[in-house]
């Protein structure tokens, strides 16, 4: 890719679903992600808002433990973008609490996002309250094309800054949310709409 120049890839029409209660044990689903991501230049200057869309994966499954933790939330959320797409721009990945399991350190329950979750509607609404950055594994990251030299531009995995949000319905059957917020150099305000089937019903 040559440049930043500005592009626009249209989004999949999806058909409207029943809303219900989730089931809490674990439910996959695939689909599509659309970002929005403001880029700059290797001057810092902005350049423009591209729209990108990649394949995601998302899990809603068992609230994560260890440590002595729980995680607080209702239930644990991930979402990866597929394989074909894991280094493509405009690509996200969240994980509500991850637990490492270092030898050096022990279990360590990280928890970064507060959820709210309305088990009668779906409504979902998501806070990241703890990016813990200073950490070797920060798992809420952006690819955000990034020019590290004139005209030479590549995807780089930038964290995700606090009080990005994300709300929605996740119900056992679909995903509809979108995640608004910056990154943690605050220069790449972004907003993504994730739309995807479940798979395991």
């Amino acid at each position: 890719m040559k440049g930043l120049a500005t592009f626009v890839i249209t989004a999949a029409t999806w058909a409207a679903t029943t809303v219900a209660a989730i089931a809490l044990d674990y439910t996959d689903y695939t689909g599509i992600a659309t970002t929005q991501v403001q880029v700059v230049n290797v001057y810092g200057q902005i350049v423009g808002q591209p729209v990108f869309q990649t394949e995601v994966s998302v899990r809603v499954g068992e609230r994560q433990e260890g440590g002595g933790q729980v995680e607080y939330n209702p239930f644990n959320l991930t979402i990866n973008p597929s394989l074909a797409y894991s280094n493509a721009y405009g690509a996200i990945s969240i994980a509500s609490a991850f637990l490492s399991t270092a030898p050096t350190a022990g279990p360590l329950l990280v928890q970064y996002w507060t959820i709210a979750y309305d088990q009668a509607t779906g409504a979902t609404n998501a806070t990241l309250t703890n990016p813990a950055n200073e950490l070797a594994f920060s798992s809420n990251l952006i690819n955000v094309p990034t020019e590290i030299a004139p005209n030479t531009v590549e995807p780089f995995s930038l964290a995700m800054a606090q009080g990005t949000v994300l709300s929605g319905v996740i119900n056992p059957n679909t995903v509809d949310i979108t995640i608004t917020g910056n990154t943690l150099d605050a220069a790449h305000p972004f907003i993504t709409r994730i739309q995807a089937n479940a798979t395991n019903q």
